[in-house]
């Protein structure tokens, strides 16, 4: 495939933030609903925005409380997290080193708020190599559907099949690859997903996150 143009997840594809979010999001939710609901709320809502994520939360628990009020107690407390002590996944620097090395222009697609994401991408150096970023918080949708995706192939000008889509949520991987997108699938021995199961719906699916990998190899494996 002739890729011109990379787009990115941010959490668990660029920062090691998913960790964060499975604790902070639960901590947050359960002074409203109790931990049962809180830890299955946040099962199901990884690839939601927080607006989408939070009014369900609100209405599916019954609660006379504004989850915009939910919300400013989760952001404040991830927004500390993203600038302290998120770190950046194990050789994802030097992949986009790679890339930016190659010429490939580069975004990044995430569910997570626009200051969250620049936030810590800015906090681990990498914000430099996006020279786009998309977000939920910016009136995409969450990624069951392909808007993130699409806009970027508009913005760049190119075909979805020219526009390689990197992210470590199986769903997303699906939704992108049904939009014409080819797809980069990342697992490591300890992630949500299983190697298997990516492999399935991922053009390349990565066994041990950015570890040891090559643009080179990449795009000739696509």
């Amino acid at each position: 495939m002739d890729i011109k143009a990379i787009v990115f997840d941010c959490d668990d594809t660029l920062l090691d933030s998913m960790g964060m979010w499975r604790s902070v999001l639960p901590e947050v939710l359960s002074a409203y609903a109790g931990e049962e609901a809180a830890q299955t709320h946040q099962a199901r809502a990884e690839t939601m925005g927080a607006d989408e994520g939070l009014a369900m939360f609100v209405r599916e628990n019954g609660l006379d409380v504004d989850p915009a009020r939910i919300k400013a107690e989760v952001m404040e407390r991830a927004h500390w997290h993203y600038a302290s002590d998120v770190p950046a996944i194990p050789g994802a620097r030097e992949f986009l080193e790679q890339v930016r090395d190659a010429g490939l222009p580069m975004a990044v697609a995430s569910c997570s708020e626009l200051p969250e994401v620049e936030c810590g991408l800015g906090a681990n150096g990498l914000r430099g190599f996006f020279d786009r970023i998309y977000s939920v918080s910016m009136g995409y949708p969450s990624k069951s559907e392909p808007g993130m995706w699409l806009a970027a192939a508009t913005d760049y000008g190119l075909d979805p099949a020219r526009v390689l889509v990197v992210d470590d949520s199986l769903h997303a991987v699906t939704v992108a690859h049904g939009a014409g997108f080819p797809t980069l699938g990342l697992t490591w021995p300890t992630s949500r997903h299983r190697l298997g199961d990516m492999e399935a719906v991922a053009d390349v699916a990565l066994s041990d996150g950015w570890r040891g990998v090559t643009l080179r190899e990449v795009l000739e494996a696509l």
